[in-house]
């Protein structure tokens, strides 16, 4: 029977290329949860993300999100799971402002008519206020290593996923916004809603996760981790 409760489950998931880099994967993401995963660098962490999101597919097992593999999901469900990829997969060079890059995650939202039009420039304002940008106009060319991070997390936010997977979220961040970014998460699980941190910065994700992925080069482990 399913646990309406769980918003992301893994089942036996092996994940990898040619070879598996991580196999026989199993944990649940249950509503307020917050998952860290930490690790080494080369030993799949990157490459689980995307098998997560549905970007790859897995080499065996299976990702389910509210119920449904993952391959299943359809537009409207979809739109309730949220990504901020490493800041090195974005152009700054693209010609485009902040509320391009807001707008484009709304698109679908607009389409599937769970957004008005009408309220589409307050819900962008809403959410780049909430993450220290005033200027809607802004060229994404203009903006520091932080300021592009901060805008990455803001546009999985707009859409308010009730799951957010997150690749190193923190790398540029200042440490003020660090501190605001943790508020923000916290918040957001007295919600119900959910997250994974993939991060380097143990010490850091501490303070927010309440259980701990990790994964070497000689396989996995998964702790409670208050």
């Amino acid at each position: 029977m399913f646990d309406d409760s769980i918003i992301l489950s893994v089942e036996n998931l092996s994940v990898g290329y040619e070879k598996p880099l991580v196999s026989n994967l199993r944990f649940f993401v249950r509503e307020g949860d917050c998952l860290g995963i930490v690790g080494p660098n080369g030993a799949g962490k990157s490459t689980l993300v995307r098998t997560l999101l549905g970007l790859i597919p897995p080499l065996s097992g299976s990702v389910s999100f509210l119920g449904e593999k993952m391959e299943e999901v359809k537009p409207e469900k979809r739109i309730r799971l949220g990504y901020v990829p490493q800041r090195t997969t974005v152009d700054l060079s693209f010609p485009v402002n902040l509320r391009d890059v807001i707008y484009v995650s709304l698109v679908n939202k607009l389409r599937l008519n769970m957004l008005s039009s009408s309220t589409l420039d307050d819900v962008i304002r809403s959410v780049l206020n909430r993450f220290g940008f005033d200027d809607p106009n802004t060229p994404l060319r203009k903006l520091s290593g932080g300021q592009l991070q901060r805008l990455l997390i803001a546009r999985a936010f707009v859409n308010e996923p009730i799951l957010t997977i997150m690749d190193e979220p923190t790398s540029n961040l200042d440490p003020a916004f660090t501190e605001r970014f943790y508020e923000i998460l916290a918040q957001e699980k007295e919600k119900g809603n959910a997250f994974i941190l993939v991060s380097h910065d143990v010490e850091g994700i501490s303070r927010i996760v309440n259980k701990c992925l990790t994964i070497s080069f000689e396989g996995w482990e998964l702790k409670d981790h208050a």
